[in-house]
């Protein structure tokens, strides 16, 4: 359980102001219950200084929303976790998190979200910034007035925020084109699937990729780089078409845990399953079958649960203590094989 005033007060059996008066050294309480309140937030590890420092947090009644850019979305799923993690620590300080969902990449509807948010008196923003000019100037005018926002998961050009939190995307392009010329030895023909391009960090991760194969693994052929929205059947189709165009591809990278499904039936149908080399982005249960079963060789993900976890305490750190966050607040890179499926960080 996380070190909080009110876990503190259960355990000194007296109320959270009695807790918060001592913590702070308000007077008004026995020298022994200070004593003892002390012994036990020195016990938790718990820091005042990093949270909250007084009750007047509380009555202001803080709102921090999230808006996400899709309804649906096994990796956002993930994040979610880590967010709803971070909302239960900080709501005893009288803080709330709202979720608010988009539209599958549809711009306007995050405009009208971001103008929601302001409208209904919300303190700070965490989004999935979808890169469109509207979007950029929104959230850059949100800046210039203050307001505080956080990048989760994707970053825009050109448009100030608090906070990024998220995949360093061309350290991961750079790492998935070393992972590719190791499981090629060197030489193949590569076919690549990317999530949407309206996320800008997408973009940054296919040109990392193709600049490092083309100035240190020669041997790797970028047969095509495809676009593909999550969807199973539209997965199944494109990889058939694909493939079709392509027959002689012998490594393919998956665009993530939604569309892994119907890109693993497509090869198993064209008799290509465990012998196509795939790499996928992110990680499900899915993807994990196919690591036991060999049908995918490496996933490469970046600990969803603690961008969620990390951008919400980002925000409530800097409301609650005014805290100034680094601007790039990175997860680590992971690389998972059949032989590590079960010692994946997912911890926030």
């Amino acid at each position: 359980m996380p070190a909080t005033i009110k876990r503190i007060a259960e355990l000194a059996g007296v109320s959270i102001g009695t807790v918060d008066r001592a913590l702070h050294n308000r007077g008004r309480v026995r020298p022994e219950v200070v004593k003892r309140v002390l012994e036990i937030a020195d016990l938790l590890n718990y820091k005042p200084n990093s949270i909250a420092k007084s009750l007047a947090i509380r009555n202001r009644k803080l709102k921090i929303a999230l808006i996400l850019h899709i309804e649906r979305n096994t990796f956002w799923d993930m994040i979610l976790e880590g967010v709803e993690q971070a909302a239960h620590e900080i709501r005893d300080f009288g803080i709330s998190v709202v979720i608010k969902r988009g539209c599958n990449f549809d711009h306007s509807v995050q405009l009208d979200l971001i103008d929601e948010v302001v409208a209904n008196g919300f303190n700070a923003l965490a989004i999935v910034p979808i890169n469109h000019r509207g979007v950029k100037q929104k959230l850059t005018e949100l800046h210039e007035r203050q307001f505080p926002v956080v990048f989760l998961g994707a970053l825009l050009e050109d448009s100030p925020s608090l906070s990024y939190v998220g995949c360093n995307y061309a350290s991961a392009g750079r790492i998935t084109a070393g992972i590719i010329n190791i499981i090629a030895g060197g030489a193949g023909k590569l076919l690549v699937f990317s999530p949407s391009f309206q996320m800008l960090g997408h973009q940054h991760r296919i040109e990392a990729l193709r600049d490092r194969l083309e100035k240190y693994y020669g041997g790797i052929t970028v047969q095509k780089v495809i676009e593909m929205p999550d969807d199973d059947i539209y997965s199944y189709n494109e990889t058939k078409n694909a493939f079709a165009q392509f027959p002689d591809t012998d490594i393919l990278i998956c665009p993530g845990a939604t569309s892994t499904r119907g890109m693993l039936q497509a090869l198993n149908d064209l008799s290509l399953y465990q012998k196509v080399k795939v790499v996928v982005y992110d990680y499900s249960e899915e993807v994990r079958k196919g690591l036991e079963e060999g049908g995918i060789l490496v996933a490469i993900t970046q600990n969803p649960q603690h961008q969620g976890y990390r951008a919400i305490r980002i925000l409530f750190e800097y409301l609650t203590a005014d805290t100034i966050p680094s601007y790039h607040n990175y997860v680590q890179t992971q690389i998972i094989l059949r032989e590590s499926v079960n010692e994946i960080i997912q911890d926030a």
